[in-house]
């Protein structure tokens, strides 16, 4: 209405003037009839005065319908008094009781103008009909059809300055009021029509009666009021029942939507709006009427960055609070009217100093009733909203605290299992798939951990499954995985204690130490040999110093070179013995290639053959090489230390008197040294294996050796780019091949195994 002044004060003045042109045509009506006794005009002007402020009031769409008395009492007004006197009496009266209610100017003056033209409308009516001042049958009728004309005007009035207001047609204002036409204006009329009957009778026996019109005012305004408090509280806790039931998810947020269904049916409003704060965020869930939008995010950016929403205005009062357009507050009465609301009830949603948000209900379309209660039920249902969203962050917490640890047991990988006290496994993770072969929809919920064949160090039996009569269980265990294969796991067990006396439950969390295992084996061993390889030289040496030492001078020239000889070979043997740790320790933690340089294959084995005379006398190397053309890609000291261990392996198991032969041979892209014996030859299964760290063949008759000689050959031909190989039948002996490309050669040629031919 604010936004059409202008021309409802235009309808207000064509009213006011109607009312005057009709107060005229009552008088000249009237003729000479006497005034009335001042003690009956004042008490009829109470009367209506009080009609107009006691009234029981109903929203529709956009505007607001009462019911009130003021019909009847006019009725009565009608019967008693002259036309002019009534128009003035409505005119006054309601002026009264609009100043009383507060009513907004503009509004207040249209509304004294529509119900003294009403009064004029009804007097006018009144004087043409009846037949003489004495409530005679033909006047009931008289003022029976007096009221339904000033009934016509009044809701013609109301329709007209609907559609001025709203720049409508009036049709289009009948068409959006017509749910309301017939309980509010017919039903409503009747009843008022019929009370005027008989306050009109009342009257006409005594001019005092009209005191006794406060009566069914007052009852009338108690009773409509008692009705509408007891009906608004009904539905405001029904209401809330209801709405509170929806926030029972386990993310309330997803009942919001809902929620706010039952907060519009709970104080029967057109739209419920739930904003939640966020920073300068505003996440809104809105419902309307034939309208419905959950879960809306949007961002708030204000260029002056004061002026805020009406939520962020309603927000900040101290509780739940109803404002409409009489709003003193300019600031949220300005922003009603952006948001095109013409009331609200909202209420704060804290939680200690914080706000989260505010609940809005808007527009009100159904009776009012108890203030007070309503405002309870609104600060009811903004607490429990708090505790959802108190309870929704807890829980969202609980899910991410979840989510984090399920990733970091999904994706560890340590195996981690969880077993019951009777043996049953009820959870295996991925890292305890990997590791044991068993997926985790074979092992949970079933008894089938013996499927590991657990044991210890020392091979027994590891009842894992049998926990809680087996304790402590060892820290390192063995099993068996799905493919066959043994792997060796270091445990950390835990016990959980189970909530209301349950059994308690297992935590295994395992892992793969295979490979350390078998490392710290290997060390084992080695030292093992170590220790005892590095006594076998050092007691010869020993000895035949000593020899040397005490009885030197007894000896013969043949004896003392014999002395120097074993001297010389045990102290060789011990050499090879370091050299071959050192480079094994080298080639563990130095894994750079050296295949750049090139080497005089010829002249390094001649020199290693040579060497290996002095060494080894009783020892018979035929060597078979042409010192021309002999260059290869690789390190003279490794070309030299794989030579040395391939002839001194063939030494150790070639039979005493057998020569060993030692040969280069060469073709266009490599060229390869050779070393064979006629010793007892290597089964076929052993052929991979003499090449790997501390092996030896324990069926040979010798068993001096760290077993590191072929590995290293091995290991240092491969980062020179060639290859060491064995071509050998039992009994037969071995040929061992040290393959290496040509100088000269292209990088990418491929070096066959065993294709030099003797």
């Amino acid at each position: 209405m604010a936004r059409s002044m202008t021309p409802v004060r235009r309808l207000t003045y064509g009213v006011g003037m109607a009312a005057a042109v009709g107060a005229a045509v009552s008088q000249r009506l009237e003729g000479d009839r006497p005034p009335p006794p001042t003690g009956a005009l004042l008490a009829l002007l109470a009367a209506l005065t009080v009609a107009g402020c006691l009234r029981l009031r109903f929203h529709y769409s956009d505007e607001r319908l009462t019911l009130d008395a003021f019909d009847a009492i006019l009725m009565a007004a009608v019967f008693a008094l002259p036309g002019w006197a009534v128009v003035v009496l409505a005119g006054v009266a309601k002026g009264t009781a609009q100043g009383i209610r507060r009513v907004h100017v503009t509004k207040a003056a249209f509304n004294i103008a529509q119900w003294m033209a009403t009064a004029a409308a009804a007097s006018t009516c009144y004087d043409l009909l009846r037949d003489g001042r004495e409530l005679t049958t033909r006047n009931v009728g008289a003022l029976v059809a007096a009221t339904l004309v000033g009934g016509v005007v009044n809701h013609c009035t109301v329709i007209a300055v609907l559609s001025v207001a709203g720049d409508t047609p009036p049709r289009a204002v009948l068409s959006r009021l017509s749910s309301v036409v017939v309980p509010g204006w017919v039903v409503g009329g009747m009843l008022n029509g019929a009370f005027g009957l008989l306050l009109t009778t009342a009257y006409s026996r005594s001019t005092w009666a009209v005191g006794l019109f406060f009566v069914p005012l007052g009852m009338l305004h108690w009773a409509s009021h008692g009705y509408a408090a007891a009906r608004a509280d009904r539905a405001r806790l029904a209401g809330l029942q209801r709405a509170t039931h929806t926030l029972v998810a386990l993310d309330p947020r997803d009942g919001f939507p809902r929620l706010l269904d039952e907060v519009r049916a709970c104080f029967e409003v057109e739209a419920a709006e739930l904003v939640l704060f966020d920073g300068e965020r505003r996440r809104v869930y809105r419902s309307e009427a034939g309208v419905a939008t959950d879960g809306a995010t949007y961002g708030r950016t204000d260029e002056r960055g004061t002026e805020r929403g009406l939520p962020d205005l309603l927000a900040r009062r101290p509780g739940a609070v109803r404002v409409d357009a009489e709003e003193v507050d300019e600031e949220i009465c300005a922003a009603l009217t952006r948001a095109d609301r013409r009331d609200c009830l909202a209420a704060p949603l804290r939680s200690g100093e914080r706000t989260l948000g505010v609940l809005c209900a808007y527009n009100r379309i159904g009776m009012e009733g108890f203030e007070q209660g309503e405002l309870a039920v609104a600060e009811a249902l903004a607490s429990e909203i708090v505790a959802a969203l108190e309870k929704a962050d807890l829980v969202e917490s609980v899910l991410e605290e979840r989510r984090r640890l399920a990733e970091i047991v999904g994706q560890t990988s340590d195996g981690i299992a969880t077993i019951s006290a009777d043996g049953t496994i009820r959870s295996w993770n991925p890292g305890m798939e990997t590791i044991s072969g068993h997926p985790a929809s074979e092992m949970v919920g079933g008894r089938v951990l013996a499927r590991l064949r657990t044991a210890d160090a020392l091979g027994r039996e590891v009842p894992i499954d049998r926990w809680v009569e087996h304790r402590p269980l060892p820290d390192r265990v063995q099993i068996t995985t799905a493919a066959g294969e043994r792997r060796w796991l270091s445990c950390s067990f835990n016990t959980v204690p189970a909530a209301d006396g349950a059994p308690d439950s297992l935590i295994v969390i395992a892992r793969d130490i295979t490979e350390a295992h078998q490392l710290e084996q290997l060390k084992d061993d080695f030292v093992a040999i170590v220790s005892h390889e590095l006594r076998t030289p050092v007691t010869p040496i020993k000895g035949w110093a000593h020899i040397l030492l005490k009885h030197g001078h007894r000896l013969d020239a043949d004896r003392q070179r014999d002395a120097a000889q074993n001297i010389l070979a045990q102290s060789h043997r011990l050499e090879q013995l370091i050299a071959n740790v050192l480079e094994a320790y080298r080639m563990e933690n130095d894994r750079r290639p050296a295949i750049d340089s090139v080497v005089d294959v010829g002249a390094t084995v001649l020199k290693v053959v040579e060497e290996h005379g002095v060494i080894a006398p009783e020892a018979t190397i035929r060597l078979d090489c042409g010192l021309a053309g002999c260059d290869a890609y690789g390190e003279a000291a490794w070309v030299e230390r794989i030579v040395a261990n391939l002839i001194s392996n063939a030494i150790k198991y070639a039979p005493r008197g057998e020569p060993i032969d030692a040969r280069v041979v060469s073709d266009d892209e490599t060229i390869a040294v050779q070393v064979s014996d006629r010793g007892p030859g290597i089964p076929r299964q052993d052929r991979d294996r003499v090449f790997e760290r501390f092996e030896r063949l324990t069926e040979s008759h010798t068993q001096t050796g760290t077993g590191l000689g072929l590995y290293i050959a091995r290991q240092l031909a491969e980062r020179m780019g060639g290859t060491v190989e064995v071509d050998t039948r039992p009994g037969l002996g071995c040929t061992f091949s040290l393959v290496l490309r040509r100088a000269g050669c292209p990088a990418g040629a491929r070096l066959p195994a065993g294709s030099v031919q003797s």
